[in-house]
């Protein structure tokens, strides 16, 4: 064979074995990029329920991470990816409503994950339903306007007080043998709402209900009112309804030697309250919760895998806001594949409404016609040290 055949022969070969990768290449390259699906957010990112929100953020920035990694996900035949659009309302209805107006007028969302804080959730409705744009709160009294009128575009994503004390006070009653009860509330609709969904679940069940004090959410010296509660004498204190007030009450009760026992209302609280400074924590202290840390359910561990690397923080029991925002997404997204779109949003939550959702994390939730969510959780209570949990149904 001549040099000049071999050549020939040799560059022949090279480009029949470059030829296929050049077609995979032009292929991959072909690919359309996700379309941007934006989701309005509009949460106290700032001010007194801060925390709420930040937490509530977090589960929206994890799901987003969650479908990037994917590739996005598909609806009708075509790829998205969701894109946060992000506002800090700082709690205030002027914001709120400026902010959803913005998102909705101007950006054009059809979902919109609104504050969590009922006087600046309560005030977007009126931009969120009249533009058929899906609103998701966990407001306290987010549940008063499910199902009423004109309010055919919202859902609320933790389960309402009625189902959590229906189900919480009477094992807690029981467990503790409670007699008497005092309450301690933030004076505002959700401390208001707490009084009388608790106190009539305290009647219920044999509890003779004391005196209720409300405080300003930004209270921090609690002395005072502690002091008229220990001169009531009651055997249990009940606390509403976050972790940063409810943590200033319960080292400020044990500092003042109050005996009762200390129980948190609804899901807001947990087992964070019970930390001391000192590094102690308070033994029998007891809680309800949708989220388990300790738990080896797949779904879970991962999401808290990615919380920590994300965040860079140590994921605990008060992960409840992170949880519920990030399944929340992810069962919109769910409900979007079932209905083949992203922007018919009657459609969407006719699939959302009286629909069973569980999702990758082992926790199963029921929306009911109104938009409201129903599901198990877990009766939390410190022992040893540490918190233990019992799955309640």
């Amino acid at each position: 064979m001549t040099s000049a055949l071999r050549r020939k022969l040799c560059g022949a070969g090279a480009l029949l074995s470059i030829a296929p990768l050049a077609g995979i290449a032009t292929r991959a390259a072909a690919q359309p990029r996700p379309e941007t699906l934006k989701v309005g957010v509009a949460l106290a990112l700032s001010g007194p329920t801060a925390p709420l929100g930040q937490a509530a953020l977090q589960g929206l920035k994890l799901a987003v991470e969650q479908y990037t990694e994917a590739g996005g996900f598909e609806v009708g035949g075509k790829k998205y990816l969701p894109e946060l659009l992000v506002n800090d309302t700082g709690g205030s209805p002027a914001n709120g409503v400026a902010q959803a107006e913005k998102l909705v007028l101007k950006d054009g969302v059809k979902l919109l994950f609104g504050c969590t804080y009922s006087p600046a959730a309560v005030p977007m409705l009126a931009v969120t339903q009249r533009n058929k744009v899906i609103q998701i709160s966990n407001a306290v009294s987010w549940e008063e306007h499910l199902g009423k009128p004109g309010n055919d575009y919202m859902f609320k994503l933790v389960a309402s007080q009625d189902d959590t004390a229906r189900q919480y006070i009477p094992l807690v009653v029981k467990k503790l043998g409670i007699k008497s009860a005092t309450m301690i509330l933030p004076n505002n609709d959700g401390g208001r709402a707490y009084e009388s969904t608790y106190r009539a679940y305290g009647e219920k069940n044999g509890v003779r209900m004391l005196e209720t004090f409300f405080y300003d959410p930004k209270l921090t010296d609690f002395y005072p009112i502690l002091t008229k509660i220990k001169g009531l004498n009651p055997d249990s204190l009940w606390i509403g309804y976050t972790n940063e007030s409810a943590s200033v009450i319960v080292r400020q009760a044990k500092e003042l030697g109050l005996p009762a026992s200390l129980v948190a209302l609804g899901t807001g609280i947990t087992g964070v309250a019970a930390n001391l400074p000192t590094g102690g924590r308070v033994e029998g202290f007891v809680f309800a919760t949708q989220f388990n840390p300790e738990s080896s359910q797949a779904g879970q561990a991962d999401l808290m895998r990615r919380f920590e690397k994300m965040f860079a923080k140590k994921v605990t029991s008060d992960f409840n806001y992170v949880l519920w925002y990030n399944q929340g997404l992810h069962m919109l997204v769910d409900a979007m594949k079932k209905t083949g779109t992203v922007t018919d949003t009657t459609k969407i939550m006719a699939a959302v409404r009286n629909s069973d959702y569980e999702g990758g994390y082992g926790y199963p939730w029921h929306v009911d016609k109104t938009g409201l969510n129903h599901y198990g959780y877990y009766l939390g209570e410190v022992k040893g040290g540490r918190d233990t949990y019992t799955l309640i149904r």
